[in-house]
């Protein structure tokens, strides 16, 4: 039992001993591990902040953001569609499942931004081929008789001008001077110049340099 004591004793001294010469270190060492432990929690937090805020405005931009378009003919499930404003042509024929087997894209503009009611419409490469040569065909009999009439001021009315004016302006083409005739026979007299955006094949840039020499 003394034996016991003695060794207690000793034990205890020898702790008392080392914490007294290690005393300044232990208690710096606790410091710096509090410290640390802080800052961890700190970036922790300031992390979780952040992803909360990023996701909350992918979810804003999610509900915001979306408009709807209809697509019509040659793609697997035609209809009417919600979709990001910043999509393609291209982005609302994949989202309507894809073109069918006989679809032609030749007057699509697929890289095309859609806007707000935009109708896509997806013919079949016999229809456009029929559309090409019946615009050719008709237009060919009656361009001289309305040439003056479309012209008279210098400028191409969009609404009434026939593939062979329309070929006049700034990189427009027969392929784009049909499309025009087709949006306008689709959808009405256009109502403002801009509105000839909407045709496939012409966007901003055509527009910017086609828009001083064309009225309604």
């Amino acid at each position: 039992m003394i034996y016991i004591e003695v060794t207690r004793k000793e034990s205890m001294q020898k702790i008392r001993y080392y914490f007294e010469k290690y005393k300044l270190i232990i208690v710096i060492t606790i410091i710096v591990m509090v410290i640390i432990s802080f800052f961890i929690l700190l970036i922790k937090d300031k992390y979780n902040t952040v992803e909360e805020e990023i996701v909350t405005d992918i979810e804003k931009n999610d509900t915001i953001n979306l408009i709807k378009v209809e697509i019509k003919g040659l793609v697997k499930n035609p209809g009417v569609y919600e979709i990001s404003e910043n999509s393609r042509v291209i982005d609302v024929i994949n989202k309507a499942g894809g073109l069918l087997e006989d679809a032609s894209t030749q007057n699509l503009n697929l890289s095309k931004k859609i806007v707000d009611e935009d109708v896509i419409i997806v013919n079949s490469k016999e229809m456009e081929e029929s559309n090409l040569n019946d615009y050719v065909n008709s237009n060919t009999n009656t361009s001289i008789n309305t040439q003056n009439k479309n012209v008279s001021d210098g400028l191409i009315s969009i609404n009434n001008a026939t593939i062979e004016e329309l070929e006049t302006l700034p990189q427009v083409g027969e392929k784009k001077a049909i499309a025009i005739i087709e949006y306008r026979n689709q959808n009405g007299p256009f109502k403002s110049l801009d509105e000839i955006m909407n045709v496939s094949g012409i966007g901003d840039k055509i527009y910017s340099k086609i828009k001083d020499y064309i009225k309604l």
